[in-house]
């Protein structure tokens, strides 16, 4: 191994080391797109927490609960799914 200056940190090495990181990150979005691209829809779990989160209404407004049901058991991840909607300005 030779000391900093010399060819071991030089550019080549750098791009050698972040190449299969570029490949693997390629890969999954390619991966992603073949997916959306069959037509794919999650099941209904996922489509309520979109639903929840695109909508901003309260559960009783999106699902018929019993008057004892308790609220939202994950507020974090709607919250998450709403910034993420709100920035990124998706529309359904």
């Amino acid at each position: 191994m030779k000391l900093v200056g010399d060819s071991f940190w030089n550019w080549e090495n750098k791009w050698f080391s972040l190449l299969p990181w570029l490949v693997v990150c390629f890969v999954f979005v390619f991966i992603v797109m073949r997916v959306i691209g069959y037509g794919y829809i999650p099941s209904d779990d996922a489509m309520r927490h979109v639903g929840k989160a695109i909508s901003g209404k309260p559960w009783s407004e999106i699902l018929v609960l019993r008057p004892d049901a308790p609220g939202d058991h994950n507020p974090g991840w709607h919250a998450i799914l709403r910034a993420l909607h709100l920035w990124l300005g998706f529309v359904c």
